[in-house]
């Protein structure tokens, strides 16, 4: 019998001492541990953007959307573990690991505009550490952000008019 990953074996709503949480998420750690991923051949295979329709922007500040649809996304493939914690050396040398957190990076590049693309990616990332700069860029650094588009702000001219 397979188990639903919202429900607790006997089909009640799992009780708070059995929940991890990340940024906020919930999840059943029961239910996590009946839950296998998906075959590899089948992430290889799947849409990015029918699932994230969203693209992540500097100018346009979406993140919190396009997270929530991210997020989405790798709970339903049981695939949070690859950006909720670094990998272990076990995992820097499985094969089929590798495999699953390469199809995550690509889809975390292909759901990004290339601005942010030009500022996150770095060769050889896990999807750990590609996730990680994401939020760092949009969460970390939204004081620096808020001075950018303030003095793009006052620089923006309509015709032969400041924005004064």
């Amino acid at each position: 019998m397979d188990l639903n990953p919202l429900f607790d074996a006997d089909g009640s709503d799992g009780d708070s001492s059995s929940h991890s949480s990340l940024d906020g998420l919930s999840y059943t750690g029961a239910a996590s541990s009946a839950v296998s991923t998906p075959p590899i051949a089948v992430l290889q295979t799947v849409n990015i953007k029918s699932h994230v329709p969203v693209v992540l922007e500097l100018a346009n500040p979406n993140y919190d959307e396009w997270r929530c649809f991210f997020d989405a996304f790798l709970g339903k493939f049981n695939l949070v573990s690859h950006i909720s914690s670094p990998p272990t050396p076990e995992q820097r040398h499985d094969p089929d690991w590798i495999v699953v957190d390469q199809c995550i990076v690509s889809w975390l590049y292909i759901s990004i505009a290339k601005d942010v693309r030009n500022i996150v990616r770095a060769p050889k990332a896990t999807a750990y550490r590609i996730w990680q700069a994401i939020r760092e860029q949009f969460r970390d650094n939204e004081l620096h952000r808020a001075v950018y588009l303030e003095a793009e702000f006052r620089n923006l001219v309509h015709g032969d008019m400041d924005i004064t």
